[in-house]
């Protein structure tokens, strides 16, 4: 099972409900840290930073974008971990953590068509961030 939403949307699930039987992965801006009740509700966690940006001409701050690294991560934990239910989380739960949810369906049904129609069904406003 996969589940995807906003940090502020994971926040009141996991305050409802218990989460510690599934892993997540938490996504969010490099100066951000996971907020403490994410922290403490999962079995295992894997801590992604990088930001949300498409178009980076014109940024006066320094942004960090997602790395083949990262997609690595996400394939390897994903790997460690398929056994197990998954909760992904950014932000927003639109962009960041809709492409990680894309990788892990495609992963699970190793069909683009197939992982993009689950997605959909998951989480309906889903935009992946096409950097992934």
């Amino acid at each position: 099972m996969l589940e995807i939403y906003s940090e502020r949307e994971l926040i009141e699930k996991v305050s409802d409900e218990n989460y510690l039987d599934k892993v997540c992965i938490s996504i969010g801006d490099p100066d951000k840290s996971i907020h403490e009740i994410i922290q403490k509700s999962f079995k295992k966690i894997l801590r992604l930073e990088f930001h949300d940006e498409y178009n980076l001409e014109g940024y006066k701050r320094d942004i960090k974008v997602p790395q083949k690294e990262d997609i690595q991560k996400i394939i390897d934990f994903y790997n460690n971990n398929k056994t197990e239910d998954f909760v992904i989380h950014c932000h927003a739960g639109v962009s960041r953590s809709t492409a990680t949810g894309l990788i892990i369906l495609y992963l699970m049904h190793n069909s683009i068509d197939a992982a993009g129609k689950e997605l959909k069904k998951i989480r309906f406003q889903a935009m992946p961030n096409l950097r992934m």
